[in-house]
């Protein structure tokens, strides 16, 4: 306990005395974090946009005009049963041109002789096949079925929201990654001018019989402390975009308080590991 005092005394003693390069230090792990940050709540807020196109996600299949009233539901507990398949609701010729006049304001039944809508199933699925290979996979059971005369979904547009979403987040840890690569750096070389700094005492506590250990705690320490005033930096900022864009877009926005919790501990773990690397090489016992 008396020597994580003395290091905590130590450490805060350091940033005292390197005033830039401390500050400096502080600056790009708080800069880096309010990126890092902001990775981490545009990825949530995309994933939910992208959840909730997907709960709307419907597959239309079309059956035979010829087919008799008494299979209409062995077709439909037949596709109910395919996994993968949620919900299956029955639209009827005439259901169908019911919502063809309330979508394009046009009575069918004025224009021509008779409906020459189909009757269809309209199907829901489950989360994990809301996706282009999900609904592929379940279009190629269903087209098996007899009396299915046609299945109509947007592929198309389902393959380009998997396709941007994946480069997306692809791109978003890469550069995640380069950030906290650059922050471990800026730790890491603060330490380092430190310890130059402090030459001096290092050998006087060498000869007086201090352990590596003691020696090396205040350093570390410090490294954590720069962590920490820059992640309480970058809470503050990141909250207050926040708010801004909340008060501007409510209904696309979305913050979860872990992600706070997620930037602390590695605010803690790059003050650590960069104090630790200048540490093991410049720090010669």
């Amino acid at each position: 306990m008396q020597a994580f005092i003395y290091s905590l005394k130590e450490g805060l003693s350091g940033l005292r005395r390197a005033k830039l390069s401390c500050l400096l230090s502080i600056t790009t792990i708080a800069i880096s974090l309010i990126l890092i940050g902001g990775v981490f709540i545009i990825t949530l807020n995309m994933y939910q946009i992208v959840s909730s196109i997907r709960e709307r996600m419907e597959l239309e299949v079309f059956i035979d005009n010829s087919i008799a009233d008494d299979k209409i539901k062995e077709i439909q507990e037949s596709i109910s049963s395919v996994y993968g398949v949620k919900q299956v609701a029955y639209i009827s010729k005439e259901q169908a041109a019911e919502d063809f006049q309330k979508e394009f304001k046009l009575d069918v039944m004025s224009v021509l002789d008779e409906n020459p809508l189909p009757a269809s199933f309209r199907i829901s699925l489950i989360e994990s096949f809301r996706t282009s290979s999900g609904a592929d996979s379940i279009v190629q059971v269903i087209n098996k079925l007899p009396y299915v005369d046609e299945i109509v979904y947007h592929n198309e547009f389902i393959k380009l929201i998997d396709r941007y979403i994946f480069a997306a987040v692809l791109t978003l840890l890469i550069a995640g990654s380069i950030v906290c690569i650059g922050s471990i750096f800026f730790v890491y070389n603060n330490i380092r001018l430190v310890i130059f700094s402090r030459q001096q005492l290092i050998s006087l506590m060498k000869l007086v019989g201090a352990t590596p250990g003691f020696i090396r705690l205040p350093f570390v320490v410090e490294g954590i402390i720069q962590a920490v005033f820059g992640v309480a930096i970058a809470i503050g900022v990141l909250y207050g975009i926040y708010l801004f864009i909340n008060k501007q877009l409510p209904a696309y926005t979305t913050l979860r308080t872990e992600i706070f919790g997620i930037l602390f501990i590695l605010s803690i773990l790059l003050g650590v590991i960069g104090s630790t690397i200048a540490v093991k090489r410049f720090l010669k016992y």
